[in-house]
């Protein structure tokens, strides 16, 4: 066929249709020529087995359990927006031992009760601005179902300059560098109630726990031979949220791990508060307190904590003064270890075995004040986010047992179920 016949049926027919576009190859073309206009959803993180849930210098503070919020039109955003929540929830029996006399009579009841817990109901909140600025508020609702005191339900807020990781700043309302089980976050210790040391020391004496203050901070991890990672932190703070004398406090830790597998802490605590039989309001006539007026107590913590394969163990020791005992301030020792080892037994689904064991003397300087802590459980953990955790507790007063002991035996058997997403 000729070139003028070929003019003349194209001129007819007409020209070819255009050629389909299909729809990878447009998105296709939006990936090279950048990010499309329409907005994604919050992106899920997929889970890919169970997890190994590393132990962190403070757990709770920086535990990445939270769903990132808003659109993703860059991978490399410069804004990062998490949200968290945890439920802890479960029934406990118990039995308290009746209350004895000076002397080691029994002088009350024996208690023995059932009841539903609701021990958190949590909700967090994480911003992060090129991994430089980071800003955190938690807040704790179960406290709402009593009658809290100000500073009960919020637990964390605080913001973070990351100049260096080496060397970073915080500044808010947060624990402070004391013991590693107290810096362990809920999600990560594998039993339900953190002791009697901890009650008395840290709940009541504020050894530990959150305060109002700052704190220079930093890690490294060069990950080489004889130094995997090593972190420290120094804290100033007030005694405490609410409730305590008024006070300064100065917290100090050192973390070193030498392999993967092992890592030691060191730290020390310092209390310049007012002194509890001290007339609060003729302190305060002068800005240079009387010698009358303030007590100095002193703390210190060590901690061993191994990791191999499934395994995680840990022992730590803790001394205080206590700082509300007539006028002497007498030391307290605690001292625990635990150890979990997981069971895979499905894709996402581990079996936890746990043995905890505990030992407190409440004051260093009399007998009669003494008492362990025993706690056996079968954790089951599916992912992160869930655990079911059926334990049995037993707490016991060393002979003799007198009402000088501020332990009281008991035993309790629970079931707690862990919801975090």
């Amino acid at each position: 066929m000729d070139l003028s016949a070929l003019s003349l049926l194209i001129a007819l027919v007409g020209p070819p249709p255009p050629e389909r576009v299909s729809v990878a190859n447009v998105e296709d073309d939006a990936a090279v020529e950048g990010p499309a206009d329409t907005v994604e959803g919050p992106e899920v993180e997929a889970v890919e087995g169970p997890e190994v849930e590393d132990d962190e210098v403070e757990d709770d503070e920086v535990e990445d359990d939270g769903v990132e919020l808003g659109d993703k039109k860059k991978k490399d955003k410069k804004t990062k927006t998490k949200l968290g929540a945890r439920v802890v929830a479960g029934v406990r029996m118990k039995q308290d031992a009746a209350a004895v006399d000076s002397e080691g009579e029994v002088v009350g009841e024996v208690d023995k009760r059932a009841e539903l817990q609701l021990r958190q109901a949590r909700v967090k909140f994480m911003v992060e601005y090129r991994k430089v600025l980071t800003v955190r508020v938690s807040a704790d609702f179960a406290d709402l179902l009593g009658s809290p005191d100000p500073g009960e339900v919020v637990r964390d807020a605080w913001g973070n300059i990351e100049i260096h990781p080496a060397f970073q700043i915080k500044v808010g309302n947060f624990k402070r560098p004391y013991s590693r089980f107290e810096l362990r976050g809920v999600s990560k210790i594998p039993v339900v109630g953190r002791g009697l040391y901890n009650s008395y020391a840290v709940e009541n004496l504020s050894w530990g726990d959150r305060a109002v203050g700052a704190s220079f901070w930093g890690e490294v991890e060069p990950e080489r031979r004889g130094l995997q990672a090593l972190g420290w932190a120094v804290m100033v703070s007030n005694d405490a949220i609410a409730g305590a004398p008024p006070g300064v406090d100065v917290h100090a830790r050192v973390n070193y791990e030498p392999t993967p597998w092992l890592a030691i802490d060191a730290g020390g605590a310092f209390k310049y508060v007012q002194d509890p039989l001290a007339n609060e309001t003729a302190c305060r006539t002068e800005w240079t307190r009387a010698p009358g007026c303030r007590r100095s107590v002193f703390g210190a913590t060590a901690s061993l904590k191994f990791r191999v394969a499934g395994l995680y163990a840990s022992v730590e020791t803790n001394l205080a003064q206590d700082w509300l005992f007539a006028d002497t301030s007498p030391w307290m020792l605690g001292a625990l270890a635990y150890a979990t080892y997981d069971f895979e037994v499905a894709k996402r689904t581990r079996l936890q075995p746990v043995v905890f064991g505990e030992f407190v003397d409440a004051n260093l300087s009399f007998a009669q004040s003494e008492a362990v802590r025993a706690v056996a459980g079968l954790n089951v953990l599916w992912t992160k986010h869930l655990r079911v955790m059926p334990q049995v507790e037993w707490v016991k007063p060393l002979p003799p047992v007198t009402a000088f002991n501020p332990f009281a035996e008991r035993w309790s058997i629970g079931l707690w179920v862990s919801v975090q997403l």
